[in-house]
């Protein structure tokens, strides 16, 4: 069979659709690789905040055991009416009264709270008011917004909430 010289194959162009077909589904792999890549992001700085809230929640543990003569001994509860604005003893450079250290103390916390986490709140509540033989129980929270959204909810208008987090112990605390 002879060939003619001016036979040509009828396929034009077919190479080129499978090229930009093989561009389209790499396109969809890369950013679906990069949407995952997004959301990793978010949940591992999540997850720093909750480590970040154990480790705040553990410091104010090991300052009322440090001062655990007058957190068995309060009335009310531990550093009452503490904020950081209205300190103005500083416990580290001069020696303080107990109850001025537990002041001291919960502004501090309440001041690192507010540096590491996102709208970050803390709070000391005594549950059981301690004696010379029996402990003083404690209620320690602290609360932070996690993933804050800016959208708005299609049909309402209204913003979307945020995801509000939390971590609380009990410690009971003994002379």
């Amino acid at each position: 069979m002879q060939m003619d010289a001016d036979y040509q194959p009828r396929q034009y162009g077919f190479s080129m659709v499978e090229i930009l077909v093989t561009m389209l589904i790499i396109s969809i792999a890369v950013l679906g690789s990069a949407g995952l890549q997004v959301y990793a992001m978010k949940t591992n700085l999540g997850g720093q905040y909750r480590n970040q809230a154990v480790f705040l929640l553990n410091d104010v543990v090991e300052r009322m055991k440090a001062n655990k003569a007058y957190a068995v001994s309060a009335t009310t509860s531990y550093g009452d009416n503490a904020s950081s604005a209205g300190m103005t003893t500083d416990c580290y450079a001069a020696p303080c009264s107990a109850g001025a250290l537990a002041a001291y103390d919960i502004a501090k916390w309440q001041a690192a709270i507010l540096a590491v986490l996102p709208q970050g709140t803390g709070t000391v509540t005594q549950t059981t008011a301690g004696t010379t033989t029996t402990p003083a129980s404690y209620t320690v929270t602290i609360s932070w917004v996690d993933r804050k959204t800016n959208t708005k909810y299609a049909a309402t208008g209204a913003a979307q909430p945020s995801e509000i987090f939390s971590i609380t112990t009990n410690i009971q605390i003994a002379n």
